[in-house]
């Protein structure tokens, strides 16, 4: 075996946890030659985590992903001009499969970090605030039935709650209610013309109980996620803070947290309008508007959508999105708070995923394994840190 293939097991058993003394610094070393090894190392685990695994979370299993790696790193071997970079992509590939088939080894085997009463994943629950101002607690013990203004609402554990009634109901004013999701939940409506709408943690949406007029306005804090049903005679209007976006029928997300700088609308599919202050622009899917919530001004940006989407689906993912902003994802969907040691921890940049039903330390494990940092919990706090070589 020569030197190359030396470093690609070195990097394999390294990622799985299996890597002797020996092993683990020689792997440190090559990842601390240069800036170019790491921009490499993190290039790949971008594009291989996008192509090889997000769209199989289910379906590859350890055999078949070792298989995978092993006929890359093949391939790449013969390739002079790709020997770091078949380095890298070991890594890259061990780190996305390792968040698809390495969740069953990680969940049985993982060395568990002294988290286990801050690591429960979130919940499906609400508080729904009626007109009259009674706050009721959505959960499995609340009643398959509720009302206001004579307007039905029907609860279903899993599902959430639902305004659009098979039975016609006269609402003759607009009656507001509102739908609060604290930190570690997540919650589902169904609007009365049959729109969906997400709420992710720490969000809170204001809505109607029956649309009346020629507009459907709802208004959003935190971040939402809209299927709207289409109506050509009554466009759908959600006010965020300063911001309004209008659509006629489509899928889209809208990010309005009061702690977030920008407030941001990413269209998955149709097209929406977007105002804020003076400013408007139209956008078509693919697309996210951005808007300094200073200055109202926007800007257009071509993104992955699923970055901006797949929380309501289950699943975190994150594209070179640094320290800072996971931890806020993670903070809102764990409810814990996380402290940084040193303030340039802040910048590390990581991309993979992550399923929300998974307890935190699944994710704390990977970002250990990949770079040098490290936690500890003081409280309900996550203490970040970093450290120059593992024992």
């Amino acid at each position: 075996m020569n030197k190359n293939e030396d470093i690609n097991q070195d990097l394999i058993d390294y990622i799985k946890k299996e890597a002797d003394t020996d092993q683990i610094k020689r792997v440190e070393k090559w990842i601390g030659e240069n800036e170019s090894h790491r921009k490499e190392y993190r290039r790949l685990i971008n594009v291989f985590y996008k192509v090889k695994s997000t769209a199989k979370w289910d379906r590859i299993n350890q055999d078949k992903g070792r298989n995978v790696i092993e006929n890359y790193l093949k391939k790449q071997r013969k390739l002079q001009i790709f020997r770091y970079a078949a380095v890298a992509a070991s890594v890259a590939l061990l780190i996305s499969f390792g968040l698809v088939f390495y969740v069953n080894h990680l969940e049985k085997e993982m060395k568990q970090l002294p988290l286990s009463e801050l690591s429960s994943p979130g919940e499906f629950k609400a508080s729904l605030i009626l007109s009259n101002g009674e706050t009721i607690v959505l959960s499995e013990n609340t009643r398959d039935s509720l009302s206001d203004a004579g307007k039905p609402i029907d609860h279903e554990v899993d599902e959430g709650i639902n305004y659009q009634s098979k039975a016609e109901t006269v609402v003759d004013s607009l009656v507001y209610n509102i739908l609060k999701v604290a930190r570690g939940e997540e919650y589902k409506v169904v609007l009365a013309d049959g729109s969906m709408a997400w709420l992710n943690s720490e969000s809170e949406l204001k809505y109607p109980v029956a649309f009346i007029g020629n507009k459907r306005e709802v208004f959003v804090k935190g971040e939402v996620y809209f299927e709207v049903t289409s109506d050509k005679e009554k466009e759908f209007i959600v006010h965020a803070a300063d911001v309004q976006t209008k659509v006629l029928g489509t899928e889209f997300n809208v990010m309005a947290y009061d702690d977030e700088e920008n407030i941001e609308v990413t269209l998955v599919e149709g097209k929406v309008n977007v105002k804020a202050g003076t400013e408007n622009k139209t956008i078509l899917p693919g697309k996210q508007i951005a808007i300094d919530r200073g200055s109202l001004a926007m800007k257009e940006n071509a993104v992955d959508t699923k970055l901006y989407s797949s929380w309501k689906d289950g699943i975190i993912y994150f594209d070179e999105m640094s320290m800072e902003k996971l931890c806020q994802k993670l903070s809102r969907w764990y409810n814990i708070d996380f402290v940084f040691e040193e303030e340039r921890l802040k910048y590390y940049a990581f991309t993979g995923a992550v399923k929300k039903k998974l307890p935190i330390e699944f994710t704390l494990d990977f970002l250990r394994t990949t770079s040098n940092l490290k936690f500890t919990v003081q409280g309900k706090r996550i203490i970040v840190f970093e450290v120059k070589h593992r024992k």
